[in-house]
């Protein structure tokens, strides 16, 4: 089972729908593709991840990977 990790830029609501914008996580607008849908709330600059059911949850401070920037 693969895992993607991503980095939120923007602050993202339960239930929007999610695309990836130079590697990081935004808000779709209703006419844009999308990369799933956010089952939780993920502030911006917290890591989050995603399995292949394209679903995107915050992932806890203590799993996070470590910062290479």
């Amino acid at each position: 089972m693969s895992v993607l990790t991503k980095t939120a830029g923007a602050d993202i609501r339960r239930g929007d729908m999610v695309k990836v914008v130079k590697g990081k996580l935004f808000p779709a607008l209703l006419y844009e593709r999308y990369d799933g849908g956010a089952a939780e709330d993920i502030p911006e600059g917290a890591c989050a991840y995603c399995l292949n059911d394209k679903v995107w949850r915050a992932m806890p401070p203590a799993d996070a990977p470590p910062k290479t920037h």
